[in-house]
C-alpha cells in the first residue's frame, strides 16, 4: 500500500463506487480511472519527519478507527503471537479466530505442542489448509523446548 492509498493523505484516489461521502476526494476522480497508481507523483521520501508525521498519525487514526477486537492483539506470549502469525499466512481472518481459539485451549503453551502427536495436531489444523504450517509450527515448538 503506497503512500498515496492512505486516508486522509493529499494524493488519495477513491472511484465513484466507494460509499463514503468523501469518496471522490477534493479533486473528483483520477483522469486514468478509479484506483489508478499515482506514478505521476514523486515518491515520498519516507526520512524526512514531515511526511513520517502525518502518515504515522493516518496510520494510527485508521487503526483506531476501524480495529476488530480480536483474540491474539492483546497477547503478549511469543507462542501465542507465531500461532497467531502462522495460521494467518493465506487464511482470512474470520476464517482463523475459531482455529485460534480452539488451538491455544488444546496447546496453551509451547511444551504442549511440541509433545503432541502429530496426527492430533493436523486433526486441529484441518481446514485451514497448507498442512506444512501445522507441520513447521510443531518444528519449531520442539526446537524451542530442545534448548
Amino acid at each position: 500500500m503506497g503512500v498515496g492509498y492512505l486516508p486522509g493523505m493529499p494524493s488519495e484516489r477513491r472511484g465513484p463506487e466507494d460509499p463514503r461521502p468523501d469518496a471522490l476526494g477534493p479533486e473528483g476522480p483520477h483522469p486514468r480511472g478509479p484506483g489508478a497508481p499515482p506514478s505521476d507523483l514523486p515518491a515520498p521520501d519516507l526520512r524526512d519527519p514531515g511526511v513520517v508525521g502525518p502518515l504515522r498519525a493516518a496510520l494510527l487514526s485508521f487503526y483506531d478507527a476501524r480495529a476488530r477486537a480480536l483474540p491474539w492483539r492483546e497477547e503478549e506470549d511469543p507462542y501465542r503471537i507465531l500461532v497467531s502469525e502462522i495460521m494467518l499466512q493465506q487464511t482470512r481472518v474470520e476464517t482463523v479466530v475459531p482455529y485460534y481459539r480452539r488451538w491455544v485451549e488444546r496447546f496453551p503453551e509451547v511444551a504442549s505442542l511440541a509433545t503432541a502427536p502429530e496426527e492430533e495436531v493436523l486433526r486441529l489444523w484441518q481446514g485451514l489448509g497448507y498442512y506444512r504450517r501445522a507441520r513447521n509450527l510443531q518444528a519449531t515448538a520442539r526446537e524451542v523446548v530442545e534448548r
